[in-house]
């Protein structure tokens, strides 16, 4: 277990990139999993959305945004792969910062620190429970049409995903390694961006002290 990993300025986020092996792992399977599962599913929206972006402007405009979700986070997981070392350079970094404002530092950055810290956890777990309410929603936005559909339209070259039984291969693999995956990167990466710009202006005081 890395020092940084359960950091309470991250809660639960940097653990996530751990547990994914994203950073701190020389295995590369896992990565190697979630970006197959990433760029199949961009090639499926990009073939769709190439096929039906003139038929109906509200399917479009779905389509495009779910084009758009998917390649934000491939780019994503790519920019966390590509550098990992210096992301788990910034996390001990960070540490170091936290640790030394925990012992050393002025009561009142103290004080600071603990309110910083409780306001990153409740963001963390807003986040949480906002994703689930989404990610339900997702599940259900097929039920509620008449035609087969999928959480995110997807089209292959060589066969048809809406038959049988292909539809209920990709609605499965939608709700078991899409939609995890998305999550798992876009919550992570943004709650880390916002807790370190949270922290970063703390550092800042500290210095200035």
């Amino acid at each position: 277990m890395t020092s940084y990993e359960n950091l309470p300025l991250y809660l639960m986020n940097v653990k996530v990139f751990v547990k994914m092996g994203l950073i701190d792992s020389s295995g590369w399977i896992k990565r190697f999993l979630y970006g197959l599962i990433l760029i199949i599913s961009f090639v499926g929206q990009m073939i769709n959305f190439c096929k039906t972006w003139s038929e109906d402007i509200g399917d479009t405009s779905m389509n495009f945004y779910c084009l758009l979700l998917v390649t934000h986070c491939l780019i994503r997981f790519f920019i966390v792969v590509k550098k990992a070392h210096k992301f788990e350079r910034f996390f001990l970094c960070i540490k170091q910062w936290y640790t030394n404002i925990e012992l050393k530092g002025d009561p009142q950055m103290v004080g600071t620190l603990q309110e910083i810290t409780i306001k990153t956890q409740k963001l963390s777990k807003i986040t949480i429970y906002v994703a689930a309410l989404a990610t339900i929603s997702a599940f259900l936005y097929p039920v509620s049409f008449d035609e087969r559909k999928h959480m995110i339209e997807v089209q292959y070259l060589f066969f048809d995903t809406l038959q049988t039984p292909f539809y209920e291969l990709f609605y499965l693999m939608q709700v078991v390694l899409v939609t995890p995956t998305i999550l798992v990167l876009y919550l992570p990466f943004t709650n880390i961006l916002l807790i370190s710009l949270m922290f970063g202006e703390l550092v800042l005081k500290d210095l200035c002290v």
